[in-house]
């Protein structure tokens, strides 16, 4: 499979994300379903972009590394950008929840519990 299709993928994510992040808030939610959300949302989002640091299923640690940093400061940047939609506020516990989904997910990668079947690899 052509690493497009991974690209695409990873980036989608990160587009269905600032579209749930930057959309006026129509209510609130449970505090814990919320927190779960983005915890899901963010492991979703280190998980697409696995493909895109294995090579054959080896890690690169220095591409794995970035990709956590990135996408960090993207759910940092969609909470900053939360302040100016009406109806939503910044919230660290959401940068919190962020943080534990990507880290979830760096620990699959990091393990090598995230597989890419080989075919996909080349």
């Amino acid at each position: 499979m052509n690493k497009q299709w991974f690209w695409l993928a990873f980036i989608s994510c990160g587009l269905v994300i600032a579209y749930l992040s930057l959309s006026p808030s129509a209510g609130g939610s449970l505090q814990f379903w919320d927190k779960a959300q983005h915890a899901a949302a963010y492991l979703a989002f280190t998980l697409s972009g696995a493909p895109l640091v294995l090579r054959a299923n080896t890690i690169v640690t220095a591409w794995l590394w970035r990709l956590l940093i990135f996408v960090f400061i993207y759910g940092i940047a969609m909470e900053v950008g939360q302040h100016f939609v009406p109806g939503r506020d910044m919230s660290l516990l959401d940068v919190v929840a962020n943080t534990v989904g990507i880290a979830i997910g760096g620990v699959l990668v990091m393990f090598g519990l995230i597989k890419v079947p080989k075919a996909f690899l080349r």
